[in-house]
């Protein structure tokens, strides 16, 4: 029963420092992507193909870094071991100068 308890708290944490850490909130941007994507080009370019077809102005800086609608953003991505294939979050947050 124990053992129950403190699997599901440790579910409940991790959804909840994810939202927290790389956040659905204004400042941030969570682009899916049907693909795990292993070189780093690729990625960047999928992702700025994604935003394109969401109808945002998209320009790539170099760096990680993103000029979307006029706002710079900071790719960033984390992996979560998920059986064979992990997931892969792809979050852009926004640079505040």
């Amino acid at each position: 029963m124990i053992l129950l308890f403190l699997l599901i708290f440790s579910l409940c944490f991790t959804f909840l420092w994810i939202n927290w850490i790389f956040g659905n909130n204004k400042k941030s941007i969570t682009v899916e992507l049907n693909k795990h994507y292993v070189d780093t080009e690729e990625y960047i370019k999928a992702v700025q193909i994604k935003l394109e077809n969401q109808g945002r102005n998209v320009q790539y800086r170099g760096n990680r870094t993103f000029s979307i609608d006029g706002k710079d953003y900071m790719l960033h991505e984390l992996h979560i071991p998920s059986g064979i294939i992990p997931i892969q979050y792809t979050i852009l947050k926004r640079i505040t100068n």
